[in-house]
């Protein structure tokens, strides 16, 4: 890092003066950092980063009163710059250095972001005529003549930066609900697989269980099923609250899938319903009997449907 200024760009302000060496150090390391890079993810966030420090730096040697203002906010973002950087962390960093740009950048730079922001479809989420009115937004561009002056160039850079705020603020919730989610789906995929196993084990030691047989093989396939159900609903959760209750209710499908399989089989073993040419009279097939077990889990309005004729029988 440089330890000292050139007389040429030293300001006589000390936050700024660093902020004019950090950025300069900053965006060496992470061009470095991207030449050598390989994953395509890191890659895109990186270049991304160096983009906003390319802007950042620009904005540091042309608009210095406006970046005096803000020289804080610009040191506390280049500090979390590290050889480290990846992850999660990096796409914060993108998103502090993009919120931050709007308000430190030059007049060409806001100008060309409000052209971004008119161009963007109608039906897109969060909209700058979330934040400020659609003629406003036109005036503005339509009468930039090079520069930002008056109260409109100031609302536009401060609308500018609390929309990136919120849009980062999404993006964020986002990556927070699938790392959730797959955090979850790693730990149901391990559960199922387990279960598979203990499942598909009790359906081949037919010699083994006897007459217990068909009650905990037609149990653990019930269990199966709906926890493979469940699973089905996670993966389309939204919210990462209602995936969150989602987790905790999939604790009880097991119990429910394996209960609702061995009423299931019992009904059928009475004979007061059929399914189709099937006889569970005896000691029904043991793949058989596993497939009923695992539809009736995983499909309650299979399971709930024979019961209900059976109800239908005394009517």
């Amino acid at each position: 890092m440089t330890n000292e200024l050139d007389n040429s760009t030293k300001t006589e302000i000390p936050q700024l003066d660093r902020a004019i060496k950090e950025i300069k150090a900053t965006t060496k390391r992470v061009s470095d950092r991207l030449k050598a890079c390989r994953k395509p993810v890191d890659r895109k966030v990186l270049a991304m980063i160096f983009s906003r420090l390319l802007d950042l730096e620009d904005a540091l040697s042309r608009e210095q009163s406006r970046c005096a203002t803000h020289a804080e906010k610009i040191l506390a973002t280049l500090q979390l710059i590290d050889d480290g950087l990846k992850d999660d962390a990096a796409w914060d960093v993108a998103d502090y250095l993009k919120e931050l740009l709007p308000l430190v950048a030059s007049a060409d730079w806001v100008y060309r972001a409000l052209l971004e922001e008119k161009a963007r479809p109608a039906d897109a989420a969060w909209r700058w005529t979330a934040l400020c009115d659609e003629a406003k937004l036109n005036k503005v561009v339509e009468g930039y003549d090079g520069s930002l002056p008056g109260s409109e160039g100031k609302a536009a850079r401060q609308n500018l930066a609390a929309l990136y705020t919120v849009r980062n603020d999404r993006g964020r919730h986002d990556r927070a609900r699938e790392r959730l989610r797959a955090q979850y789906l790693r730990r149901v995929a391990g559960g199922l697989f387990v279960l598979l196993v203990f499942s598909v084990a009790a359906m081949l030691a037919l010699g083994i269980l006897g007459a217990w047989f068909p009650v905990i093989t037609v149990f653990l396939a019930g269990g199966l099923g709906a926890t493979l159900s469940g699973t089905m609903r996670i993966r389309d959760v939204d919210g990462i609250v209602h995936l969150h209750e989602a987790w905790r209710t999939m604790a009880s499908q097991l119990a429910l899938g394996g209960t609702l399989a061995v009423i299931v089989l019992f009904t059928l073993q009475t004979r007061l319903i059929s399914l189709g040419t099937l006889d569970f009279s005896g000691t029904p097939d043991p793949v058989v009997l596993y497939l009923v077990g695992l539809i009736s889990g995983y499909s309650e309005p299979f399971a709930l449907g024979l019961l209900k004729k059976v109800i239908d029988l005394g009517k």
